[in-house]
């Protein structure tokens, strides 16, 4: 991803936005917030998170049997070590 560029969630979509261009780089259901590092989007979908790729667009998803308390996600966040849940 080029530096620049802006990211926003609307409507379950998360769309990344390079000048005058948009392009949709998610769709999931149940989206509640996400949060960037570096190349990677994790996202909020309460009862899982998914952390998306933005170089490869691949993604993963983690849930309370990977080791997250409980079975819904309230909030998200990161910095360059960790990813809160």
């Amino acid at each position: 991803m080029n530096e620049g560029n802006l990211i926003i969630l609307k409507n379950n979509k998360i769309y990344n936005y390079n000048k005058s261009e948009k392009e949709l780089i998610a769709y999931i259901e149940k989206i509640k917030d996400f949060s960037v590092c570096d190349n990677y989007l994790w996202i909020n979908a309460v009862k899982e998170s998914i952390l998306f790729d933005l170089d490869s667009e691949e993604s993963y998803s983690y849930n309370y049997k990977d080791g997250i308390a409980g079975k819904s996600i309230n909030h998200l966040g990161c910095d360059d070590y960790w990813v809160w849940f």
